[in-house]
């Protein structure tokens, strides 16, 4: 998997191809987002932080991370892809068969 942040797509490898999983531009726009969108960006010291959209505006887009408000600029946001763990409900049931 390769990918970075700012305006950069992210990949996956399916079957030993990559596959884009951004916007075609690679770029974040006020049409690209929406309210509630998991988010990431470097802040100025280099940490990397995570939140959640929480207001759109022309330029910049309001972030919560954790209890504090941020406001950044489209051209730095990453999105966060989320992903759900298997469960146990998903196993196959089997015997093992006594060995000669």
């Amino acid at each position: 998997m390769t990918g970075s942040f700012g305006i950069f797509p992210f990949f996956i490898n399916l079957d030993h191809a990559d596959v884009a999983i951004s916007s075609p531009t690679g770029k974040f726009d006020r049409n690209s987002l929406k309210i509630g969108d998991k988010v990431a960006f470097k802040d100025r010291k280099g940490n990397e932080l995570f939140g959640e959209v929480i207001k759109l505006n022309p330029k910049t887009v309001g972030v919560l991370v954790g209890t504090t408000r941020w406001k950044v600029g489209y051209r730095w946001l990453s999105p966060i892809i989320e992903g759900e763990l298997g469960s146990d409900t998903n196993v196959i049931e089997g015997q093992l068969l006594a060995r000669e």
